[in-house]
């Protein structure tokens, strides 16, 4: 029999949490192309070079585009306070019925993501991985025939929990340095701002140890006149940073870096095709200074590094 392949949706909350009352929920929803694998880990060879097989690894990608504030803050929860997740696929043929997956207990997976804005999209990639013993994984490969799904529709819509009034597309509003404005909207090149958890290591079951947060925020302007050059880089180093993105019509999403969290660099291109400004603010930022804030129905719309 040929199997069918597809991925419903995943949802991650914090750990402990997933089959009582889920805390901290995060859905995929609209998102990219979601890969689940599960390998061989850990084998050693004898000296014909034969496999003996250990353990086995399970890692799920996939990048949801219901990345608000309130994703990324369930993320960082998760991520602190470990994490449990269900992954539903399509039924496996064409008499059969969805797999339920629950990482729970000894299954429970690490947790990695990367939030991502760009003038092309507003995106957060959720990576799931651990490893644990063949006899551990295949009894949750097992039990994924008979799992009763915990229900997640007050989440979304359909068998995707899909929910278009989730879904954010990038805007961009300002940037400041302090209180000097980087570039206005129309004298963009580019921009890209990433916020993504920093591997430390990984555990004995190959979970992510996570400490820090790896920031990045590039911006790319047309004004490249040398009072602009001079405005520019004449700024202090480890200064305020602001950057904001707008969330609906009434509100904007603002990324607050205070003073002494962000480190900088310029580039300054000048060429026959060519002449623009290229600011790189960076930093890795411990998971424990992330705050939110600025609440509206439940959603944050400030968050402050430092």
């Amino acid at each position: 029999m040929i199997s069918i392949a597809g991925i419903r949706h995943l949802a991650v909350c914090k750990k402990g949490t997933l089959t009582t009352t889920p805390v901290n929920t995060v859905i995929s929803g609209l998102r990219n192309n979601g890969v689940l694998t599960i390998e061989t880990f850990n084998e050693i060879k004898t000296v014909l070079n034969q496999s003996l097989r250990n353990m086995m690894n399970v890692n799920f990608e996939s990048a949801t585009f219901q990345a608000s504030l309130l994703t990324l803050k369930n993320l960082v929860e998760c991520v602190k306070n470990g994490s449990d997740a269900q992954l539903i696929t399509v039924p496996e043929s064409g008499s059969g019925s969805s797999n339920v997956f629950q990482f729970t207990g000894d299954n429970y997976p690490g947790l990695e993501f990367e939030f991502t804005i760009t003038p092309k999209e507003r995106s957060c990639k959720i990576i799931l991985e651990f490893a644990n013993h063949e006899a551990d994984i295949l009894a949750l490969i097992t039990a994924a025939l008979t799992n009763t799904p915990v229900d997640f529709s007050a989440e979304g819509t359909g068998k995707y929990l899909i929910s278009n009034s989730k879904y954010i597309a990038p805007a961009f509003v300002s940037a400041k340095h302090n209180t000097v404005s980087l570039f206005p909207k129309d004298e963009l090149k580019d921009y890209k701002l990433t916020i993504k958890t920093k591997d430390s290591g990984k555990t004995a079951y190959n979970r992510a140890r996570v400490n820090y947060l790896s920031v990045s925020a590039e911006i790319t302007g047309y004004d490249a006149t040398i009072s602009k050059i001079n405005t520019l880089i004449s700024q202090g180093d480890l200064d305020a940073v602001e950057l904001k993105q707008k969330y609906d019509l009434s509100n904007d999403d603002t990324f607050s870096f205070l003073q002494t969290v962000l480190g900088r660099k310029e580039k300054i291109n000048i060429a026959d095709d060519d002449r623009s400004v290229t600011l790189t603010y960076e930093a890795d930022v411990s998971i424990h200074d992330v705050a939110f804030s600025g609440d509206v129905a439940g959603i944050p719309h400030i968050v402050t590094f430092g």
